[in-house]
């Protein structure tokens, strides 16, 4: 996984759920692979056992915009109102 860089990163809360699109388009909910139309469903139970759940997003930056765009959709369709997206701190940021 090839993170894009930010001097803005911070650590990821303890309760988090991970959601990966890698630059092939394939997505992984907590490292689990799974259509991006499952993702719905799967993440609406997650948030049913815990409604303050994050979900921090990693994507590739090599990853294509529609991958990303199809994602966070299916996030926000699942409910999810907290999310974050995963970076690799620039060296100004270390």
């Amino acid at each position: 996984m090839n993170l894009p860089q930010a001097a803005t990163g911070q650590v990821a809360p303890s309760e988090t759920a991970s959601v990966t699109v890698d630059r092939e388009g394939h997505a992984y909910l907590n490292r689990e692979p799974l259509a991006v139309a499952d993702l719905e469903p799967r993440v609406r139970l997650l948030l049913q056992s815990n409604p303050a759940l994050a979900i921090v997003i990693n994507a590739d930056g090599d990853a294509s915009h529609r991958y990303v765009v199809a994602m966070l959709d299916a996030l926000r369709v699942a409910g999810v109102s907290r999310m974050a997206i995963a970076v690799t701190p620039t060296s100004e940021a270390r």
